[in-house]
């Protein structure tokens, strides 16, 4: 089963925080229900991959683009590397 990691084509540091760009046939509706999970009063998701104090950092999420090309903007003090590391442990993307 693909795991969101899959379907990275680009990590960028913003202005705002980081943008993930997703591409190879992602799903929308699984990254926008990931993003209300994680995002700031959210749920988390089950395999908790991001600790209290870098969901503490996170100020939002929103996504743009299409099913072919997609962003996902993390946005609020957080760095490549810190989402980078904690997308690697994610099981989010296929979670129910």
């Amino acid at each position: 089963m693909p795991s969101m990691t899959d379907f990275v084509t680009d990590l960028r540091q913003g202005s705002k925080g980081v943008d993930i760009e997703l591409g190879n046939g992602v799903d929308r509706k699984k990254i926008e229900a990931m993003a209300v999970k994680c995002a700031p009063g959210g749920p988390g998701c089950k395999s908790d991959c991001c600790e209290p104090e870098f969901r503490a950092r996170i100020e939002g999420i929103e996504v743009s683009g299409s099913n072919t090309q997609m962003t996902m903007h993390l946005l609020g003090s957080v760095t490549v590397a810190a989402v980078s590391e904690k997308m690697s442990r994610c099981d989010c993307y296929d979670e129910e």
